[in-house]
């Protein structure tokens, strides 16, 4: 009974929603190829860049630079980070649907009573971790502040400082797509686990109790026929004590009465 209901668990979700995010990476890195494009050629013209000796200009300019290539992208990432949350969140309410029906069904007259509440509640956490998420991780990566992308920066301008962004920016923007795929994979997966295990532990709760309550009955079985064998008992003694009564009246009534004398 319980593996049936695990496995049907499994199959509602089973980490659909990373694995679509998976499959999605590469249409979303063909558009984002025009944004490193322009970025890396910004930066294959800059001269060495020394963020001890650069000038404010100099500084402002490549900030903005590198801070329009997040920009450009980010109607692209917004879209991504909708389309892996909606079908995280079809993949959660499937799984919701799955436990309702769980929870209305009979074991031996009892219910599962999994809690559901906390699936929603982890939907919504989840939501507002994905959001800006892709974002924020090239902000950090693709900037001055980041050691990688300054060791660039510091290179001679040419088409070798060009490839290097380029490779740097393709890179930094592809993790960030796999690591929210992952993150949406290893939730979903996550409750699914949790949840497999509240119906298992349920399971089991509901097995013992009916194991003992079988145990109680095999105990009352027991009892019956013992008192059934104490009463045959009393009975047969008590038959055995009017026989003896019985024999008893009847040599009684056989001897002859002695007369008495006035």
């Amino acid at each position: 009974m319980g593996t049936g209901i695990t496995r049907s668990v499994l199959r509602t979700v089973g980490g659909k929603a990373g694995d679509w995010a998976a499959d999605k990476i590469d249409n979303v890195l063909g558009p984002a190829g025009k944004s490193s494009s322009k970025v890396s050629r910004e930066t294959g013209q800059e001269d060495e860049y020394n963020p001890e000796t650069a000038r404010i200009e100099e500084t402002k300019r490549i900030n903005e630079s590198l801070r329009e290539y997040t920009r450009s992208l980010e109607p692209v990432a917004d879209k991504f980070e909708r389309d892996c949350l909606n079908t995280c969140r079809e993949n959660i309410n499937l799984l919701v649907e799955d436990i309702k029906k769980i929870n209305v069904q009979d074991y031996n007259g009892k219910k599962l009573n999994i809690n559901i509440s906390r699936l929603e509640r982890k939907l919504q956490s989840v939501e507002k971790n994905v959001i800006g998420k892709i974002k924020n991780e090239l902000s950090r990566k693709v900037s001055i502040d980041d050691s990688e992308c300054l060791n660039i920066l510091k290179m001679k301008k040419g088409q070798a400082k060009e490839n290097a962004m380029k490779e740097f920016s393709n890179r930094v923007f592809s993790n960030s797509l796999v690591e929210l795929s992952e993150t949406i994979r290893e939730t979903v997966n996550e409750q699914c686990s949790l949840i497999t295990d509240q119906i298992e532990d349920r399971l089991e709760e509901i097995t013992n109790s009916l194991q003992e309550i079988s145990m109680q009955f095999d105990e009352i079985e027991q009892l019956k026929e013992k008192d059934a064998e104490v009463l045959e008992q009393k009975k047969c003694d008590l038959y055995f004590t009017l026989s003896i009564c019985d024999m008893v009246l009847s040599e009684l009534h056989q001897q002859p009465r002695e007369k008495v004398t006035l």
